[in-house]
């Protein structure tokens, strides 16, 4: 008598950063879905931290801006639109 095992291996490729341009789900995490059909998706908890840091970091770079445009240092506007990727 002989015992057989399988053994599956399987890639799963998943950007939290895609996932991030998708769309909110009920539970609070995203998705996001490509033309191909391969879906992205981050947990609430880690889409709630990266909101948490890109705000700190978005204070810390506004704060850094009035000092320098106090300071004359810089007198030009940011652009601040998106960018395609």
């Amino acid at each position: 008598m002989q015992d057989y095992h399988s053994l599956e291996l399987k890639y799963v490729r998943n950007s939290e950063r895609l996932a991030l341009q998708g769309d909110v789900q009920p539970d609070g995490s995203w998705r996001y879905i490509e033309p191909n059909g391969t879906v992205h998706t981050i947990a609430p908890e880690r889409a709630k931290h990266f909101m948490d840091q890109t705000h700190a970091h978005a204070t810390i770079m506004c704060a850094m801006l009035d000092k320098l445009r106090e300071s004359g240092v810089m007198t030009e506007a940011l652009d601040t639109e998106a960018q395609p990727a």
